[in-house]
């Protein structure tokens, strides 16, 4: 396995460690348990920092390389990356809906 081939997998190693963490948030919303949800979200942004970086880092590459190649791996890393983004960003909004209902109650 080449160098790149170890950075697309940290990608998707470090996109899917950080969904974990919005999930595993979204569990303590549903229980009703606010109080550590920030460090679970702090956790999660230090791994979607790492593959953002990555990420970065391997496009700068190629634009100075003027490489055409896209392999399937990165396409896979790139989508896995998007789609733990979209899941943060979804998991926050329905935090917050968990907060108003158990503010109601």
């Amino acid at each position: 396995m080449d160098q790149l081939e170890k950075d697309i997998f940290e990608i998707i190693v470090n996109a899917g460690q950080g969904k974990a963490y919005v999930y595993e948030a979204l569990a303590e919303a549903e229980e009703g348990k606010f109080e550590n949800i920030g460090e679970t979200y702090k956790k999660a942004d230090e791994y979607f920092n790492k593959a953002h970086n990555i990420q970065t880092r391997l496009m700068q590459d190629e634009m100075n390389e003027d490489s055409k190649y896209v392999s399937l791996l990165m396409v896979h890393a790139q989508d896995q990356l998007m789609t733990a983004l979209e899941s943060r960003d979804l998991i926050k909004s329905l935090i917050k809906m968990y907060e108003k209902i158990y503010e109601q109650k």
